[in-house]
């Protein structure tokens, strides 16, 4: 058997790649090699730069699940910084010279490809330039708020350009882009997905024949993006590349991201392991592979783990329960995953900790909207962290899009900026309409593993943690559920009925009133009050429900108690909290009768209980806190 672990040198026999880090240096395998061969059908790079944030978490529980590319030897910083560059008046706000021939790329003939992943409704920007030792630009490749072009400078003069103005369905997978340079005696052509965007001719070369190779990235309007958070891979090849080879990499690359491959060609975790269940007994796991395997979870109170769980049939995903655990206790587990040819990857050491009991005190932190920005996850999940608290509910639109057509919404964004968090903190998820599609809730049914034994369906459970019940329902199909005879209505009642615990939660994703300038996306257009919604808040406000938490509005809001549709000191408190990623949105002009507090922002939530009191509190992307709620029953 072949075991591969998270040494650093695991996969050089997989890959031959670069890795930008965030540690912001731009790193090459080999070196560049300015080499004249024959044309061939399966172009080889001279230079292939893989970008992939590294997102962990901070000092010893920074842990990575499983192989990555691994970081070669020999890299180095710009040790000599050029001028500022500038694009429309933008100063770069990364700007990264990997060592490479820059002569290759002033050559009669290569190609230079470029991917982006832009999910950003804001002018964010990146490109590959080739630049003089003064500064001033040879030629530049970017792409800029959905926009691709080419320049070609003389002199410091644009004399050459080729741009194709690009709308967002226009990429693959909706957020992804494929650009190709390809210069074949001094004729441009540039390629976009796939097929000629146009050609001109590259300018004359000048006197001064000495240039640099320079990455950069603009993004001022989105401060914690980073150049690997928008430009995914970066390859020079030193020969033109024909039609044939530019569509063969555009499905070779298409097709990998369409099955959310983080590291293409590596045997490795492409999400989680995930905690996404846990109970006073108990635990669930999730984790995916890029290929079928086996797995087993060593699991135990110390390392190495005594007990063991085993996945026997060869899958990708796979759902593991740890079971015969004690309540509110610390547990160590290692998840290890096999393939057909019997190499083993795993996950490293990680912990866990079990559902407290009634009597206990509890902190759990709440996000929703999670959608679009890895990088604001990441900052999210790392203050999340900070606060060490029992478990995470999401409000749901997990992804943007979690429809089966749209995984890579969760590998290359969700999990790969939560995997940090979730590998060591439970998460319970509410569907939200991204994950609906079809009404099929296809991979949150794979990677949400809530459970199915309480006469429940796909979406909608309850679970307890401490002096708390929690019940979490789909409001997608609220017009009709929601009402009285509807299923989530009839079985809410039941689980209500039956609840004894001092304090409840509903949870669910569409918001039952909003400030939205949108409306409620329910009922009379830009009402501030959701009408499918609002037949179930009966039940809320007959079984002593104390707090309804939402998503679906990129912005966060709470409300004055409500009870019959005013306000009530004995009434509901309503908590919209959709800022954990999403595109924000904006309120309504006018102040609403309900509003107490609100704020458009990047945000989450925590809400302490201890005994007869709780606290929620609710601190933006800086930390900062914007929001204190005491309730005491």
């Amino acid at each position: 058997m072949r075991m591969h672990g998270n040494s650093g040198g695991e996969n050089r026999r997989r890959s031959s790649v670069l890795l930008v880090q965030t540690a912001f240096v731009v790193l090459l395998w080999g070196p560049a090699r300015a080499v004249h061969a024959p044309q061939q059908s399966e172009p080889k790079p001279i230079a292939d730069w893989l970008l992939v944030p590294d997102y962990r978490l901070p000092l010893t529980a920074g842990n990575h699940p499983g192989p990555r590319i691994p970081l070669p030897f020999g890299y180095a910083e710009i040790s000599v910084p050029l001028p500022p560059l500038r694009v429309k008046g933008e100063p770069a706000t990364q700007d990264w010279e990997p060592r490479l021939d820059s002569g290759v790329l002033r050559g009669r003939q290569f190609a230079l490809e470029m991917v982006v992943h832009d999910h950003s409704d804001l002018p964010v920007g990146a490109g590959a330039f080739l630049r003089r030792s003064d500064g001033e630009p040879v030629w530049g490749l970017l792409y800029r708020y959905r926009d691709v072009s080419w320049t070609g400078f003389h002199d410091g003069q644009a004399i050459a350009r080729l741009e194709k103005r690009t709308e967002w369905r226009s990429a693959f997978d909706r957020y992804w882009r494929h650009i190709v340079l390809s210069v074949d005696s001094g004729r441009v052509t540039l390629w976009y997905n796939g097929e000629p965007v146009g050609q001109a001719n590259m300018p004359p070369a000048e006197a001064n024949g000495s240039a640099r190779f320079v990455l950069a990235s603009f993004t001022q309007a989105e401060p914690l993006m980073k150049l690997e958070d928008l430009v995914h891979r970066v390859r020079v090849y030193d020969r033109a590349l024909d039609g044939s080879a530019v569509r063969s990499r555009f499905n070779e690359l298409s097709g990998a991201v369409h099955r959310g491959l983080v590291y293409p060609g590596t045997f490795h975790f492409n999400a989680g392991p995930i905690i996404s269940h846990v109970t006073t007994d108990s635990a669930t796991l999730v984790f995916e592979t890029d290929r079928p395997t086996t797995g087993v979870v060593e699991y135990g109170p110390r390392l190495p783990g005594d007990h063991k769980a085993v996945a026997q049939e060869p899958r990708t995903i796979h759902q593991v329960r740890l079971s015969g655990l004690s309540a509110s206790s610390l547990y160590y587990y290692r998840v290890r995953a096999r393939d057909a040819e019997g190499i083993e990857i795993h996950s490293g050491d990680l912990s866990l900790r079990t559902a407290s009991p009634r009597g206990e005190p509890i902190t759990f932190a709440v996000v929703g909207d999670t959608e679009a920005r890895p990088h604001v996850n990441d900052r999210i999940a790392k203050l999340i962290w900070d606060q060490r608290p029992h478990f995470v509910i999401n409000l749901g639109d997990v992804t943007d899009g979690g429809t089966k057509s749209r995984k890579p919404d969760w590998n290359l964004e969700y999990f790969l900026a939560f995997t940090q968090l979730h590998s060591r903190v439970p998460v319970f998820a509410a569907p939200g309409n991204g994950e609906w599609g079809n009404r099929e809730l296809y991979w949150y049914q794979q990677y949400m593993a809530a459970p199915s034994d309480q006469d429940n369906g796909p979406g909608y459970y309850t679970f307890s943690y401490g002096d708390a019940d929690f019940f979490m329902l789909d409001s997608n199909p609220r017009d009709a559920d929601f009402k009285p005879g509807g299923l989530q209505y009839q079985w809410l009642e039941e689980q209500l009925a039956r609840s004894t615990a001092r304090w409840k939660f509903a949870c669910h994703h569409h918001p039952v009133y909003t400030s939205s300038e949108r409306g409620s996306f329910g009922g009379k257009p830009n009402s501030p009050v959701d009408e499918d919604a609002l037949p179930i808040t009966a039940l809320y406000e007959r079984y002593g429900v104390d707090i309804a938490l939402a998503g679906h509005i990129h912005h966060y809001e709470r409300s004055y108690p409500i009870k019959s549709g005013r306000l009530d000191p004995a009434g509901v408190v309503y908590v919209t909290s959709g800022g954990g990623g999403g595109n924000l949105q904006d309120f309504s002009p006018v102040r609403s009768w309900f509003t107490a507090m609100s704020h458009r922002g990047y945000h989450y939530c925590t809400i302490s209980i201890v005994g007869d009191r709780l606290e929620l509190r609710m601190q933006d992307i800086e930390g900062a806190l914007r929001d204190r709620l005491e309730l005491r029953r």
